[in-house]
């Protein structure tokens, strides 16, 4: 599937166009305060905003809660903790999948890893 311009109406193969379909895409990472769900047309975008289940919400800010420690590690501290990393980095893959359905068909949602410093879904 071709990835629409931010806003537009996404066009698919197997089904032809989808106009009046505006499709967000969405990139969840850790921050250090509020998690960060930003949308590349919008800027951050709140987990209330997008109608996300009670729920989904609390294991998203749990999640970024107990990541929040390693954000401030350098990359010594955090060759230490790759094991921790890659627990909370599989948590945030599988919480972006839980946006991505919750938001279906209207978002596309990404995860980047703060404690590797680079996309990972």
């Amino acid at each position: 599937m071709a990835r629409a311009a931010a806003g537009r109406p996404e066009r698919s193969s197997s089904s032809g166009p989808q106009y009046g379909r505006v499709v967000r895409y969405l990139t969840l990472s850790a921050d250090y305060k509020e998690l960060s769900l930003r949308d590349e047309s919008g800027g951050q975008v709140s987990p209330v905003d997008l109608n996300l289940a009670p729920e989904l919400q609390r294991a998203l800010e749990a999640w970024n809660l107990e990541y929040q420690r390693i954000i401030r590690f350098d990359a010594g501290q955090r060759t230490r903790v790759a094991p921790e990393i890659k627990a909370l980095d599989d948590r945030g893959i599988q919480l972006a999948a839980d946006i991505r359905r919750a938001c279906q068909p209207e978002a596309k949602v990404s995860y980047y890893s703060e404690g590797l410093g680079k996309l990972l879904a």
